[in-house]
């Protein structure tokens, strides 16, 4: 869900249009106020963009925590829920019954994880789109950042477009519009934002086996593309806001496997396993109880009936 709402919101904050043409810009404009500001006073619009996402990640980390705290909990009961799905398969009441008293036991409130997001989408967009203003008017978003040669190129805000790299600006031999010494310090930044959103979603996926690979692609690649096609400084603001998210979701997961270390050992033990299951379906290790075509580190189905409260059970 928080992946469907980002790129939602991706596409809306790209495409914001002029100023003034919505409801919504009075807040963009705010947004474009503190960051022009802190320009002002570092006299870098780059450094300027990056200082406020991690101030804005900052002030929202009491919202997004008890979502992460949901995330890091539902990856430490994977191998307990994977054996509830596999042992009622086609017994949804059943199987819903005990998922909700084992998340009741570690205290899953899968709840908890929707309004920290809805409260985000605002902030979120409005930032996005004050950086996209910026690069239309600021003279400053027109210089040089790092490695990159403007944070208003390759592309205007607003008008989508990969004319800078696939069109020739010489009819005798293709030269991207921008150069090719520009147009690849320019593909640098997507590349970047690319790695850093597979990363940010290595922490904060709960389980995924390789069914599920593909879809897994699919957003770092829209993101990627949608970077392509729009200033860099929209770039610069995502790598900034999947690292700290990707620092974030490892610290409240750390804190939430320390807090339930009889769950993190049985998690290990699942995903070693995993790893080492032989191509004949058995999974051969020297601590596993279990036998060929069995789960490992997970209540049996009589214990979770039972009503068992033992921690290496549930």
């Amino acid at each position: 869900l928080a992946l469907a709402l980002g790129g939602a919101a991706a596409a809306w904050a790209a495409d914001g249009g002029e100023a003034g043409s919505d409801w919504f810009q009075p807040w963009v404009d705010f947004n474009c106020g503190v960051i022009a500001g802190i320009d002002g006073v570092v006299g870098s619009a780059g450094l300027a963009i990056i200082l406020y996402t991690i101030l804005i990640k900052a002030l929202t980390y009491p919202l997004t925590q008890p979502a992460l705290r949901t995330t890091a909990l539902l990856q430490l009961v994977v191998p307990q829920s994977e054996l509830i799905t596999k042992n009622y398969p086609d017994n949804e009441n059943a199987r819903n019954s005990q998922l909700r008293r084992l998340y009741a036991k570690v205290g899953v409130d899968p709840g908890s994880a929707f309004l920290p997001i809805l409260v985000q989408l605002p902030i979120f967009i409005g930032l996005f789109r004050a950086i996209g203003q910026l690069a239309r008017e600021s003279a400053h978003f027109k210089e040089p950042f790092l490695w990159i040669p403007s944070l208003a190129g390759p592309v205007a805000a607003g008008n989508p477009s990969l004319d800078w790299l696939l069109k020739s600006q010489s009819a005798e031999r293709f030269i991207p519009l921008v150069g090719w010494d520009d147009a690849t310090m320019y593909l640098v930044l997507p590349a970047i934002v690319v790695i850093s959103q597979f990363v940010t979603q290595s922490f904060s996926t709960v389980y995924s086996s390789k069914d599920d690979e593909g879809a897994s692609l699919l957003f770092p690649i829209f993101v990627g593309i949608s970077t392509l096609v729009s200033p860099a400084g929209l770039g610069l603001y995502w790598v900034t806001n999947n690292l700290i998210s990707s620092g974030q979701m490892a610290l409240v997961q750390k804190q939430t496997f320390d807090e339930l270390p009889e769950y993190k050992r049985a998690r290990d033990d699942f995903f070693k396993e995993l790893a080492e299951k032989s191509d004949d379906g058995v999974r051969y290790t020297r601590v596993s109880p279990f036998m060929k075509g069995e789960d490992v580190s997970a209540p049996t189905p009589a214990a979770l009936e039972e009503g068992d409260d033992r921690e290496d059970v549930l």
